[in-house]
């Protein structure tokens, strides 16, 4: 698997060991293998997270599929949305969704996505002259070759960024060496951010402006490596902190994550207040000498319930992204979980942005805890011990 996290595996597996049981009602399937085929001509239904060493598709996908293993061959048709975390992946099929695709080593893309893609790599990540997005593209990598057909925006962070093909949109790159190639075709702005100015080519066609934007001080100094390891164990983290909370209260997780879903300003601005007046409640009881042990009471739910924040969030973006309504199983909340918290850490990861992300997601999730403190009328009856993991997440 991967050698930087031999744990993650072994991890994964014990919360896919644990859920399984409870997964048929939610229709989806959990498969562990050395080696997973799907030829062609076969159909898969059911929406599956899949763990293996190999996995090689050219049948047709009707529901999402995720994917944890070492090499990815993906052929064939994909109806909904792709997620893989692999050693390597080479996609040359059809998804009418997006892709979002993560690995240790080299990403090829070849096929056709519909939606946009999202693509991390410690190595090199490849858009052929035959792959073509439908939407927005981010790559991210030691390296990118972009080609092909892009109908949106374009965003790569590499050290070394080639550029070619037809983007529909504006361009924005942040690498130390930039190669832009004759043909190439960009409908919006040019916007990179490299130690040195480039010259476009006479047969580039720039539809907006070329600008240039100055390196920030010490913007080159972290490796794509140590940053993707340092996101995976935040990542690992907040997933073991997240799950045991979601079991063990699951109706305050829903009340919480219903306030993030259906009122975004109401959370954010009961959020932003109390992260500024908890401190200053905290300190003021703090002054006497019997106020001291409510300070720091104060002080530490004020710390968890930060950090709790982004894992309500986190489960809020999943469900949309996954359109989980209603009542959700415990599985299917560790999904809604894994798949906005790791949104969440890229969006993190992102300069400029990464900072604004990270405050409107503590005023949100902050917001929802202390909103979803208060029970509902409309609640069904307490959970029996059959459905005690069960819990609603919309």
């Amino acid at each position: 698997m991967c050698r930087r996290f031999p744990f993650l595996p072994v991890i994964l597996l014990a919360i896919l060991t644990y859920t399984a049981p409870h997964c048929q009602a939610a229709g989806i399937r959990f498969s562990h293998t050395d080696s997973f085929v799907l030829e062609h001509g076969e159909l898969l239904s059911q929406e599956l997270w899949l763990v293996a060493d190999n996995v090689h598709t050219e049948g047709i996908v009707e529901e999402n599929f995720f994917i944890l293993g070492g090499d990815a061959l993906l052929s064939g048709v994909f109806r909904k949305d792709i997620w893989a975390l692999a050693r390597g992946i080479d996609f040359g099929g059809h998804i009418n969704g997006s892709a979002r695709l993560a690995a240790r080593g080299p990403v090829n893309i070849e096929g056709l996505i519909d939606s946009s893609i999202m693509a991390a790599s410690t190595g090199p990540i490849q858009l052929g002259n035959d792959a073509s997005i439908g939407h927005d593209a981010l790559l991210m990598g030691q390296s990118v070759m972009a080609r092909g057909s892009i109908g949106g925006h374009l965003r790569i962070m590499a050290a070394q960024t080639t550029l070619g093909g037809d983007i529909g949109g504006s361009v924005r790159i942040r690498a130390d060496d930039i190669v832009i190639l004759p043909g190439t075709r960009i409908g919006g702005d040019l916007i990179y951010t490299a130690p040195r100015e480039i010259e476009l080519d006479r047969h580039v066609q720039l539809g907006g402006e070329l600008i240039r934007m100055e390196p920030e001080p010490g913007l080159f100094d972290v490796t794509w490596t140590g940053t993707l390891m340092i996101r995976g164990f935040l990542f690992l983290a907040a997933m073991l902190v997240g799950a045991p909370f979601a079991a063990a209260f699951p109706r305050y997780t829903g009340r919480a994550v219903r306030q993030v879903r259906r009122s975004f300003w109401k959370c954010s601005l009961t959020g932003a207040i109390a992260f500024f007046m908890i401190p200053m409640l905290a300190a003021i009881a703090m002054i006497t000498l019997i106020g001291i042990p409510l300070g720091l009471v104060m002080i530490s739910g004020y710390l968890v319930f930060l950090y709790i924040s982004k894992i309500i969030v986190g489960v809020a973006i999943g469900g949309i992204l996954l359109n989980r309504r209603g009542r959700q199983s415990f599985p299917a909340v560790l999904m809604s979980m894994a798949i906005g918290l790791l949104l969440l850490y890229i969006a993190i990861s992102l300069p400029i942005v990464g900072h604004m992300v990270m405050i409107v997601t503590g005023f949100l999730g902050l917001g929802g805890l202390i909103l979803g403190m208060s029970g509902s009328s409309t609640e069904p009856p307490p959970i029996n011990k059959e459905t005690f993991k069960t819990m609603r997440d919309s």
